[in-house]
């Protein structure tokens, strides 16, 4: 909403969230004319912006857009640039997919690898000088950078693992340093539910996520109640999972004689979820078969 630019380049999911809504509010847009899929708008000039013209992409809903959207996202938002404003030479663009549960990692390589496709086919502005992912979370800004510095292989579908853990601040470094790292160095993508405001059956969504990944690792801290619906759910699916606790506390009665990993920090989180990954590596990485790991006592 601050950040000086040619062109702002968002997505329009057939429906308004988050920054999407504010732009459009911002700009007193018409909603009637917001972008159906595969259709554009452009807005120009962008009024109570500090960019000079906005451009909306139609795509699908948001629990439809997932890695492979992104990639056609940010392919299209280069194409489409040349073709209605071809004078632009800084275009603007934000990170998709963490917001509502998707790998942060992935959708970004995602998003970088849709503008790579766009640039091997000479689709953008003649003019282009800078593309900006503009990030107002710091610490996710530094993340991302570390990105840019990685060389990036060919997405290749990758098996996916679900995070069950509540949503507070407290637990945010531990899914990003404790949690998702060790999931990522063992070959996954790291996904979870967020705090997106949705609309639609959130609980159908969840099901769909759980049912198609290849585990489930669950913080059982503070017995969450939607975290033990998550691991029921789970359960009942036959898809494996790990628990994992804080050592300060202890899980409901009803996993108590459950095997956990009981932590005391987040590096010791990451160490001791990355040696259970690995001792599961082989059963995990072969075709799926569901299964569950049960046993007695915590390590």
């Amino acid at each position: 909403m601050t950040f000086p630019t040619d062109l702002l380049v968002l997505k329009h999911a057939q429906a308004l969230h988050g920054l999407d809504r504010h732009v459009v509010e911002a700009m007193a847009a018409d909603h009637v004319r917001l972008p159906k899929e595969g259709a554009h708008l452009l807005v120009e000039p962008a009024n109570g912006l500090p960019a000079r013209a906005v451009l909306l992409l139609g795509v699908v809903p948001l629990f439809e857009f997932e890695y492979r959207e992104i990639r056609q996202f940010a392919r299209r938002a280069l194409a489409v640039a040349a073709h209605v404003r071809p004078e632009t030479s800084d275009l603007a663009l934000t990170l998709h997919g963490p917001g509502y549960g998707l790998d942060e990692i992935e959708a970004f390589q995602s998003e970088l690898r849709g503008l790579a496709d766009s640039f091997a086919e000479g689709a953008f502005p003649p003019g282009l000088r800078t593309v900006t992912f503009v990030e107002r979370d710091g610490r996710r800004a530094d993340r991302m950078k570390v990105q840019l510095a990685t060389p990036r292989s060919e997405d290749a579908d990758k098996a996916r693992v679900f995070v069950a853990m509540p949503f507070a601040a407290a637990f945010e470094d531990l899914f990003h340093y404790g949690i998702s790292r060790a999931i990522r160095k063992a070959g996954f993508v790291c996904e979870r539910m967020d705090t997106l405001a949705f609309t639609g059956d959130v609980v159908a969504k969840m099901k769909e996520r759980i049912g198609r990944a290849r585990l489930v690792v669950a913080d059982l801290t503070d017995a969450n109640p939607n975290v033990y619906l998550e691991v029921g759910y789970a359960w009942g699916q036959g898809v494996p999972t790990v628990l994992i606790c804080r050592k300060d506390t202890k899980p409901a009665f009803d996993l108590q004689g459950h095997r956990y990993l009981a932590y005391n920090s987040i590096q010791h989180l990451e160490e001791s979820l990355t040696a259970e990954l690995r001792a599961l590596g082989g059963e995990l990485h072969a075709p799926q078969a569901h299964a569950t790991w049960a046993g007695t006592g915590s390590r």
